[in-house]
């Protein structure tokens, strides 16, 4: 299921194979991805607080985009409403993001990406 996924994600497994061709396994450009998403997740809480659908929509493109660069996509549609599946599904998973970003960030989040993409 997961490779299913992943040529999902990608579009295929040539596309696919070419993605993690181009994976460059350099750990500082890994690093600053990561913080990038933090500093999203951040966005979202933030947005969650406030009631601000606008930052909401912004953190989602912002979302795609960082994920885009992190997994040599040309379209983070497909990853994004996986995880916001994900996160909807399994409670660990979104235990984990609530107590780095706060409680019902997943949810939030989640909320957010369906909502964005019209699902």
């Amino acid at each position: 299921q997961a490779l299913a996924d992943v040529y999902k994600w990608y579009g295929g497994k040539e596309k696919a194979m070419a993605a993690i061709m181009l994976s460059t396994g350099n750990t500082e450009e890994l690093k600053q991805e990561q913080d990038e998403n933090a500093e999203i997740y951040k966005q979202f809480m933030a947005a969650k607080e406030t009631g601000n659908e606008n930052a909401a929509k912004e953190a989602v493109e912002r979302l795609a985009e960082n994920y885009k660069k992190m997994f040599c996509l040309e379209n983070a549609r497909n990853v994004l409403l996986d995880l916001a599946n994900e996160y909807l599904k399994f409670p660990k998973l979104a235990e984990a993001t609530d107590i780095q970003f706060g409680i019902g960030c997943s949810e939030y989040v989640a909320y957010a990406i369906q909502k964005y993409y019209g699902v």
